[in-house]
């Protein structure tokens, strides 16, 4: 029998020559030391894009103004701090339009990363993926 994926909604905001990633803190179920984009469950009765806003404004503390959808999707396991791997099923938006300041949660703390220091960090399964998918939709 095959594990159900729980559907995610994510969000890629590119300035310049830097992406905006989430690092988890404490408060995470994720496992410590990972980062990843602003993503997050998509709730019963919320669609993909306002999971998408609602979880750039939790972890961030960015309005999402204007997402585009990018074409692909992605599965992959996370890995929870318990040990629990978790099937995920992810839908990416680009964040074209943003308001704002950034600001840590319990659970993150986002950071603008240079585009080409992404090979030094440990990042999330298909994060470096959405980030080169979005790069090639602005």
């Amino acid at each position: 029998m095959s594990k159900k994926a729980i559907p995610v909604a994510g969000v890629v905001i590119i300035r310049n020559d830097e992406v905006l990633l989430v690092h988890d803190l404490e408060g995470s179920q994720n496992k410590l030391g990972r980062s990843g984009l602003p993503a997050g469950r998509v709730e019963k009765d919320e669609t993909n894009e306002e999971a998408a806003a609602r979880e750039l404004l939790e972890e961030t503390g960015l309005i999402a103004e204007k997402l585009k959808e990018l074409p692909e999707k992605y599965v992959a396991e996370l890995e929870r701090k318990s040990g629990k791997k978790v099937l995920m099923s992810w839908i990416v938006y680009l964040g074209l339009k943003y308001s704002g300041k950034l600001k840590s949660s319990k659970e993150s703390k986002p950071e603008w990363v240079k585009i080409d220091d992404l090979q030094n960090l440990h990042l999330r399964p298909n994060t470096e993926n959405a980030i080169n998918q979005a790069l090639n939709n602005l």
